[in-house]
């Protein structure tokens, strides 16, 4: 008898991982359907946290092509050019939170904004108990842009189900790295 109920469990897990696995291969090119489809070199899907006129939460899909970014979401269609990134980069909120870790609230809020823009102030200022323990991470890609009016700007996403997150990042870095930014003369 219970060689039987360890051989119908040892198949149930087998039977789980297959239909993962297929879930994945399936998402997989379906992702490189949609890349082919728009001609994009890249494609990453997140919600919007900040940077955008739409709702907070809006599902949005990246599209990154050799000269500029295309994000698709809320009905609309938005595009920087990839000259005018200064960076992009994916911080956990745990990368967020260890800033401000033994600050008040206050200095948690303005330290997480000063370091990692509104998206840190939204993090930092988040009420936490004493033993609260991080038990998963959000995962923010982070933009800093050059906006059509020549002043510094930011959009913030949720890339957190997002497995393809860091070759975006890798992708963006790479476009971007020639960008030089100006130093800024004072009188």
């Amino acid at each position: 008898m219970d060689g039987v109920i360890v051989f119908i469990v040892i198949a149930i897990i087998i039977c789980s991982i297959g239909i993962v696995y297929d879930q994945l291969i399936r998402s997989n090119k379906e992702r490189k359907n949609r890349i082919a489809e728009t001609g994009a070199n890249e494609k990453c899907d997140g919600s919007l946290i900040d940077g955008l006129p739409l709702a907070q939460g809006t599902t949005c899909e990246l599209l990154i092509f050799d000269k500029k970014i295309k994000i698709l979401g809320g009905g609309r269609s938005f595009e920087i050019m990839i000259n005018n990134i200064i960076n992009a980069q994916i911080k956990s909120s745990t990368d967020i939170q260890y800033i401000a870790k033994n600050k008040s609230s206050i200095s948690k809020t303005v330290a997480g904004g000063l370091l990692f823009g509104p998206i840190g102030a939204i993090v930092g200022s988040a009420p936490k108990s004493k033993k609260e323990k991080i038990e998963t991470n959000t995962y923010y890609l982070i933009i800093n842009y050059i906006d059509k009016s020549k002043k510094h700007s930011f959009l913030v996403f949720d890339v957190t189900s997002d497995l393809n997150r860091l070759s975006i990042i890798q992708l963006l870095n790479n476009s971007c790295k020639d960008n030089k930014q100006t130093e800024t003369e004072y009188l």
